[in-house]
């Protein structure tokens, strides 16, 4: 593995670089996160908490994420049109 790919699995994102690379607003970072959003994704990753008013999530877990997402067409509880 190469050094470049072993940064990416130790890099831990906080919200604002989390927002550029999803391209994500913070309300809907937000709801994916929220079990009791009907937005919740069960597959978005898991935060990591840094200290106790700290988080932020591994770069992997989000590119990986992110790439799942472009496999197919995501149900979104809308009707086709």
């Amino acid at each position: 593995m190469g050094d470049c790919q072993m940064q990416s699995k130790k890099e831990i994102i906080r919200r604002p670089r989390l927002r550029m690379v999803t391209g994500l607003g913070n309300a809907t970072l937000s709801d994916l996160q929220n079990p009791r959003s009907r937005r919740f994704d069960p597959t978005f990753p898991k935060k990591v908490q840094l200290s106790s008013r700290a988080v932020g999530h591994f770069l992997h877990e989000i590119e990986a994420w992110l790439e799942s997402r472009q496999a197919g067409p995501q149900p979104t509880g809308r009707a086709e049109q």
